[in-house]
């Protein structure tokens, strides 16, 4: 039996305001510079004439030309809906009826929330459907289905958008808004999210690391991937100022947190395991866990945790916080992965799943993912992408692919200069920059380096290198012609 049979709601229209919708056209009339701060699409208005007039409105606005009621007027006529609407009458009455345009923003939350209620009906609608129908096959196919449906409900919620298709005029809107934003940063300012490491932020100007970015980092043990997600962390939590969400699957909480302490302060982590340690030094440390305590940083240490569980706490932060500034989680295969004919397709299918995440929440995901053993039977052990472990996917799901190298690890007899000097290594970035950034790693913390110094010191290392091999291939053919014949070596 269909759940809402012989319901009161049976026959009457869904939630909608005419006199909200034709206040918001009406004030827009008087002032149409009110537009972009709505926040509405089209689809909003549940009257058809109003939807007209709204889309009419939203192409003058995206040519950035006024809004009033000849304009209005004038763009209806030349696209052929001035009759749909009811003629120049009923424009004309739509703007007489609304005197002033104070209350707009009012006016224009009620068309919204009757807006999303709808989208709720039809999508609740829709999961009944999912859970009745005989095409799925499994109750996991249609709980799956079910979920989907109510987790598009979700991101309408929560972000005010419609999905699906979108009109070019609608996109051309928000472009244009999007241009006026940009063009009232400062100086040196990135559009995006910053990473917390200088010359990374510099290098990746001006868009820096984009929302909905997926950013995989992929490293050998030793190499400080927890430090380089604890940094990342440290500056979206305490600089930018925005709730954070961890998810460290390898190490507790409580070990993850002195990690980001020690980075933030710069205090070695033994300290904090030494009796009577250096007063100074504990005061430091204690200064950046007071400030930490303070932010809007969630660390989940849950072991084994599903693509759902990481879906559900984003979704809480964001609905408690209003956004989220990033989410992070410390690594990829410790995550639980569903049943798959191999582990690179269960990998794949949570890449693919924490895309979407990035893109529903309007943020960078931060991947840390293990490499293969192989990449170290390389002369150069430097990190590609396709030495992720269990998964090729990722290459073509990240937005961004970093790689972090420390020579030290492998390399004993290293240059001095160079022994503490860690590698970011930018392999893929859909955005632009590719390159190598250094930066120090000492203690487990990275710290900022002069760039053109570093690129130096292996400059001059690289040509002695080559002299050396020049000189002994020199040597080695001279002895091959029979010049050192008759010598002593």
């Amino acid at each position: 039996m269909n759940a809402f049979a012989g319901s009161e709601l049976q026959g009457l229209l869904p939630p909608q305001s005419h006199e909200a919708e034709q206040s918001v056209l009406g004030g827009l009339i008087l002032d149409g510079s009110k537009l972009l701060e709505l926040k509405l699409v089209a689809d909003d208005f549940y009257s058809r004439p109003h939807r007209l007039m709204f889309t009419a409105m939203q192409t003058l606005a995206a040519r950035r030309d006024n809004i009033d009621f000849l304009t209005v007027m004038n763009e209806m006529e030349v696209n052929g809906t001035i009759e749909d609407v009811g003629g120049h009458a009923y424009l004309g009455q739509v703007a007489k009826l609304t005197p002033s345009a104070a209350n707009i923003k009012a006016y224009a939350r009620i068309v919204k929330d009757n807006s999303l209620r709808r989208q709720a009906i039809a999508k609740y609608n829709e999961a009944i459907e999912a859970m009745m129908t005989t095409e799925l096959t499994t109750n996991e196919e249609r709980f799956e289905a079910a979920s989907r449906l109510l987790g598009e409900l979700e991101v309408a919620r929560s972000s005010g958008m419609h999905k699906g298709a979108v009109s070019a005029r609608e996109i051309a809107l928000k472009w244009t808004d999007e241009l006026d934003e940009r063009s009232k940063r400062k100086a040196g300012e990135v559009v995006g999210f910053t990473t917390g490491f200088a010359d990374l932020d510099a290098a990746l100007y001006p868009k820096g690391v984009l929302a909905g970015a997926l950013v995989a980092v992929g490293a050998r043990p030793k190499m400080g991937k927890t430090a380089f997600l604890a940094r990342w962390v440290n500056n979206t939590t305490l600089i930018a100022k925005k709730p954070v969400i961890a998810f460290s699957l390898e190490m507790s909480n409580i070990q993850l947190w002195e990690r980001m302490v020690s980075q933030e302060s710069s205090v070695d982590s033994n300290v904090f395991w030494t009796p009577n340690s250096d007063r100074s030094q504990m005061q430091k440390a204690c200064a950046v866990a007071g400030d930490l305590a303070l932010s809007n940083l969630y660390i989940d240490d849950t072991p084994g945790i599903s693509m759902s569980h990481v879906v559900s706490e984003a979704r809480r932060i964001r609905r408690k916080h209003g956004c989220v500034g990033l989410i992070a989680i410390d690594y990829l295969t410790l995550m639980k992965a569903e049943k798959a004919e191999r582990n690179d397709l269960a990998y794949g299918n949570i890449t693919k799943g924490l895309k979407n995440l990035a893109k529903e929440m309007a943020c960078p995901v931060l991947l840390l993912t293990q490499l293969n053993r192989q990449l170290e039977q390389r002369p150069d052990k430097r990190p590609q992408p396709s030495d992720s472990r269990d998964t090729g996917q990722i290459e073509q799901d990240c937005d961004l692919w970093i790689g972090l190298y420390r020579d030290v690890v492998y390399n004993d007899k290293i240059n001095a200069e160079l022994q503490d000097i860690a590698e970011i290594i930018v392999r893929l970035n859909r955005e632009g920059f590719t390159g190598t950034i250094y930066t120090k790693f000492v203690n487990g913390r990275y710290l900022d380096v002069d760039q053109t110094s570093v690129a130096a010191i292996h400059g001059r290392i690289e040509e002695e290198a080559n002299r050396i091999k020049e000189e002994k291939a020199a040597i080695k053919s001279q002895k091959k012609g029979g010049y050192f014949k008759d010598k002593e070596f």
